[in-house]
């Protein structure tokens, strides 16, 4: 697979699901709890509410790119996301 023939709606799909596997992982490794209890916490943080608050973090303390700002604008634009980035 190629990234760069992949549309930005794919690779934001991909990265859901790479960013929700990292989460994860690291709560794997870092709770003793049940994974129905993981799986709770782990939603939390993967949520659509979630990212949302952590790319208006990034922003807002300029912690992105421009060519990563492009990509959330372009993602956000196909997806029809009213808010604007």
């Amino acid at each position: 697979m190629d990234v760069k023939e992949m549309s930005s709606l794919s690779l934001a799909f991909v990265g859901d699901a790479h960013f929700g596997l990292t989460v994860k992982e690291y709560l794997v490794n870092k709770s003793d709890a049940k994974p129905q209890q993981l799986q709770k916490i782990s939603t939390h943080y993967v949520s659509a509410k979630a990212q949302a608050s952590f790319i208006s973090y990034f922003i807002e303390n300029e912690i992105l790119t421009e060519k990563e700002m492009d990509a959330i604008k372009k993602v956000a634009k196909e997806r029809g996301v009213q808010k604007s980035v």
